[in-house]
């Protein structure tokens, strides 16, 4: 399978660059012809598979984007002078009768944002300007009203029976839009923002309140829905936000005193918390009153775990259960129980504390920097460095007292991070960039100190994060690109990587090591591929030592979790070492770094490893098409030739799996 997706990905991107380099070469209709293609081969497609299913509703949104490629196309080759909003416009009532037919909501959504983004275009062309002169205010209020009509549109049509648009993520994305642009106005009245159209910020304030109550009222008593319920709840959260901050920057700019100015940092911190934290807390009681409403005792309570779907999977998990140890049995059970029985919060909440918690920490250390400006003029560099210090060694200590709670925890690993950067910041004010070799030895030296110290997963991700991308920048830095010394701390992240993926017994607190070197791996590759010119190609006198290495940690890799040492005897093994080899002698580091990730995330069954490879794979093709070092001609014969490899080597893999089977 990661063959198969691996090599049609490759080719269908190999075919992509081919046309873009003959793009030039090519008659005009046969450029359209070739757009027109793109619309009528989905479209058709989607007639040939049953009507409603998944697959035709993708054929036909696959489709609808199309068609705005051809129009692009078409614009480009009669230049016929039409305005941007004419181009969303038109693209807009094309597909529509695609979009009602369809009965797909992520195709109303895409159809909504062209209309919007047509309106917009139109508004800033032409009705700004006499004799119009309509203001932004009033486009920002009439956007926001498109979006609560089309909000409105889908909950009564929802509630009469159309099961296609009762999905909860467009609902929370309609009330978003709707909400997020009378917050800016009346965020600008409270705080009171020279803006150009100040005539009208008080009219917007009375829109958003308007607005905000009538949403609130609505999923709070009507529709219920806690997490729609708690988009304007934030919005106000939001706004007494801002009106504090404004009352605390007067207060501060209006003292001169050293101690006056402190206390006013004090106050801005203890103040700025208290209502971040209330609004989370309200948000939490709000959500369990509705829970209790609808009979539950808690927020959120999970099914037992594991989450058994049928009664064959119960009887292995109990058969597995029965050949444990009698003392090893009984422990699993009762955690099992535990976990089944522990309230949970839902998953919004968690989402609406954690960006709480940095909000929280980080509205804080614009504050600290000003303080540390003022008290400190001409040392300030050194207070900067000092104080991340002492806050960095709070955070590692509270982060293994306080209490599990996603705010808390959320806004002390903000604090750590802030504190990381306070004192990165002061030591390249005091010693300049020209030392960035010090620079990565300290990062590399208070990630190995914090790293164990510091019980959260996020934090000891990214500080491995970024004491490895210090050492990159330095290494290309201080070395003119010379890639040697790039390319051995790309083999020293791949060797790291597979080590990591392939122990198996591999500890938990090492996890977050492992996702960090995989992550440094592909981002290292791509960040060096970018500012190199992508050095590394099958051209004369670029070096080939950073793909070599990744090929062989790949096959190491695989061979580890097969059968170790024996595997490299099974025909899969040496297939993969044949596709491997020319890879790496053609220098193509970020397909075999893709290739890396994805052995690693089937291996482990792990979703979001697979998720950062396709991601990784995509954005590495992205930026090869797009650098203009490399010839499309290159590019398409390296792109395409693997992904004729891959799918070649997976046939033949099979032929001989069922020859052998055979006989």
């Amino acid at each position: 399978m990661c063959f198969l997706i691996l090599g049609a990905s490759l080719l269908l991107s190999g075919i992509i660059f081919f046309f873009a380099w003959n793009w030039e070469g090519m008659a005009r209709w046969q450029r359209l012809a070739l757009a027109a293609v793109g619309i009528l081969l989905p479209a058709l497609s989607s007639r040939l598979v049953v009507a409603g299913e998944l697959v035709s509703k993708l054929l036909l949104l696959s489709a609808c984007i199309m068609t705005g490629v051809f129009l692009a196309v078409f614009g480009q080759e009669y230049q016929t002078g039409a305005d941007t909003h004419g181009l969303f416009f038109g693209w807009a009532l094309l597909i529509l009768p695609w979009v009602l037919y369809a009965c797909f909501e992520p195709l109303w959504i895409i159809w909504l944002l062209l209309f919007c983004t047509g309106l917009s275009l139109y508004w800033s062309a032409v009705l700004m300007y006499p004799p119009a002169t309509w203001k932004w205010t009033t486009l920002m209020q009439s956007l926001s009203l498109i979006h609560a009509g089309a909000l409105a549109i889908k909950e009564v049509l929802a509630a009469r029976g159309a099961q296609w648009l009762k999905a909860r993520w467009s609902r929370c994305y309609l009330l978003i839009l709707a909400l997020a642009l009378p917050t800016m106005q009346a965020v600008a009245f409270v705080a009171r923002f020279e803006l150009a159209d100040d005539d009208r910020l008080a009219t917007g304030f009375l829109f958003w309140l308007g607005l905000a109550l009538l949403s609130f009222w609505i999923y709070r008593y009507k529709l219920r829905d806690a997490a729609a319920m708690s988009l304007p709840v934030i919005s106000s959260g939001i706004l007494v936000t801002w009106a504090a901050i404004r009352w605390i920057w007067e207060l501060l700019e209006a003292v001169d005193e050293s101690v006056a100015i402190l206390g006013a940092f004090f106050l801005y911190t203890g103040v700025i918390g208290v209502i971040i934290a209330g609004w989370v807390a309200l948000l939490r009681r709000l959500a369990q009153q509705m829970a209790e409403e609808e009979g539950r005792a808690s927020l959120a309570v999970p099914p037992p775990l594991p989450s058994l779907k049928s009664e064959s999977e119960e009887a292995t998990w109990r058969s597995v259960l029965r050949s444990l140890p009698e003392g090893t049995r009984q422990d699993l059970e009762g955690k099992i129980e535990t976990l089944a029985k522990t309230p949970r919060e839902p998953v919004w909440l968690k989402a609406v504390s954690a960006v709480s918690g940095w909000v929280a920490a980080w509205s804080v250390l614009p504050m600290l920097f000003v303080v540390l400006g003022v008290l400190w003029d001409e040392n300030s560099s050194i207070a900067m460095m000092t104080c991340g210090l002492i806050f960095l060694g709070a955070s590692v200590v509270l982060s293994r007292v306080l209490p599990s709670m996603t705010f808390v925890q959320q806004m002390n690993l903000a604090l750590a991070l802030g504190s990381w950067s306070l004192f990165n910041g002061g030591f390249l004010t005091q010693r300049g960039p020209e030392s960035l070799g010090i620079f990565a030895l300290f990062q590399c030296t208070l990630a190995a100190v914090t790293y164990p110290l510091y019980k959260n997963s996020a934090y000891r991700f990214l500080v491995a994060v970024w004491a490895t991308g210090s050492v990159v920048v330095w290494q290309v830095a201080e070395r003119d690109k010379t890639g040697g010394n790039v390319a051995l701390v790309i083999g020293v992240l791949a060797i790291a990587s597979a080590a990591l993926w392939a122990w198996r017994t591999r500890p938990e607190g090492l996890n977050p090591l492992a996702y960090a070197a995989a992550f440094s791996l592909a981002s290292t590759v791509m960040f060096y591929s970018l500012v190199s010119d992508f050095a590394w190609l099958a051209l004369p006198g670029s070096p080939r030592t950073a793909s070599l290495a990744i090929a062989t940690c790949l096959v190491a890799l695989v061979a580890a979790l097969n059968r170790g040492i024996q595997s490299l005897k099974s025909p899969w093994v040496i297939g993969l070492v044949l596709l491997t080899l020319p890879l790496a002698l053609t220098g193509e580091t970020g397909v075999l770094t893709a290739m890396l990730l994805t052995a690693a995330a089937y291996a482990w069954g792990d979703k979001l490893m697979g998720a950062f490879a396709w991601v990784f794979l995509a954005g590495f093709l992205f930026l090869f098409y797009y650098h203009m070092a490399v010839p499309l001609s290159v590019k398409s014969a390296i792109i395409g030739g693997s992904g004729l490899a891959f799918l070649c080597m997976r046939y033949a893999l099979l032929r001989y799996a069922s020859t052998s089977h055979e006989s």
